[in-house]
């Protein structure tokens, strides 16, 4: 048996470090080392294959070898557990445990990854300056500060009194592209 957690080990390792050292970013690969083949994809087009999608991806079992062979090794190597059960047990035990652990470790973190594109709703409630004066019915510019970026829109107000340039207003809807303000009392 401990031939077998070498062989796990070994194969195990190579692919991790192919991983790490490739990123896993060869689109050429369907299943690819990261685990972007089907089986990882969370919803979308493919959906999400649940508990079983865990298991189809080459991350879970890349982990799993790795583990699986670290810890069959070092148990026997050491005699840590008597017999070649106990050592099975806990080779078995670390591999489903840090494959697991991992791909729900990776499926959170790109449910949640962080979205820097600008959407609308970034810009209702931001003030702005006037860049070009804005009247009911007429059109000017302002400039909001979205995301950290200094963005122009084209701007219309129902305020009674014409907006005059630097003049400090808020954005209270966006609608097509343009910007309804409102003075700042």
């Amino acid at each position: 048996m401990l031939y077998a957690y070498i062989f796990s080990l070994v194969v195990g390792g190579i692919l991790l470090a192919a991983s790490i050292l490739l990123g896993g970013k060869d689109p050429h690969v369907e299943g690819n080392l990261e685990g972007h083949g089907d089986a990882d994809k969370g919803g979308g087009e493919h959906g999400d294959a649940g508990l079983l999608g865990l298991f189809l991806s080459l991350r879970f079992w890349t982990f799993f070898a790795a583990f699986f062979g670290l810890t069959g090794v070092l148990m026997r190597g050491l005699a840590v557990l008597p017999g070649e059960i106990g050592p099975l047990a806990a080779a078995v035990g670390m591999g489903l445990v840090s494959g697991l652990a991992v791909q729900l470790v990776v499926r959170k973190i790109g449910r949640s990854s962080l979205n820097s594109a600008i959407g609308v709703d970034d810009f209702v409630g931001q003030s702005a300056k006037v860049v070009l004066p804005v009247a009911r019915g007429d059109v000017g510019k302002v400039r909001v500060t979205v995301k950290g970026q200094d963005i122009d829109v084209i701007a219309t107000t129902d305020d009674d009194e014409k907006l005059e340039a630097q003049e400090e207003v808020l954005v209270v809807e966006m609608r097509e592209g343009t910007a309804r303000v409102a003075r700042v009392k």
